[in-house]
């Protein structure tokens, strides 16, 4: 059994490692090339032409948008009650100290009648009184 190899021995190893690494690496670049993944190639669009025409044509656009009023008004109630008309469209314009809303009168006409039958009464008894102090005071 031999331990060492001699030179020629050596060079023949080295030369079939040289040429075995070379055979490997040209089976993998051949493995490579072969099975890898083609790219796509681009098909050209189908494009449908026409012949140009001259005609009239409407002219129009679409826009969004908002609009908004040039003033804005908060309307607010100084009293409670139940609407009875309404009197203006949305949007118009409304002009100053315009009657906007009629408002259910029944309960302020009570309220108004209760306050002047109450100034009645205060009426009578400031009379009654002035009477009175004049009668104490002649007697």
């Amino acid at each position: 059994m031999k331990r060492f190899l001699t030179r020629k021995e050596l060079k023949v190893k080295r030369k079939e490692m040289i040429y075995m690494v070379i055979g490997i690496a040209v089976i993998l670049s051949l493995y490579y090339i072969f099975t890898r993944e083609k790219k796509p190639v681009a098909e050209t669009p189908i494009v449908s032409v026409m012949p140009a025409s001259q005609q009239n044509v409407q002219i129009f656009g679409e826009y969004v948008g908002r609009i908004r009023a040039q003033q804005f008004v908060e309307v607010r109630a100084r009293v409670e009650g139940f609407l009875e008309q309404m009197l203006f469209e949305e949007g118009t314009s409304v002009k100053r100290n315009q009657v906007l809303f009629v408002i259910n009168q029944d309960q302020y006409r009570a309220k108004a009648d209760k306050v002047r039958a109450q100034l009645k009464k205060d009426q009578a008894t400031l009379h009654f009184l002035c009477i009175s102090a004049v009668m104490i005071y002649m007697n």
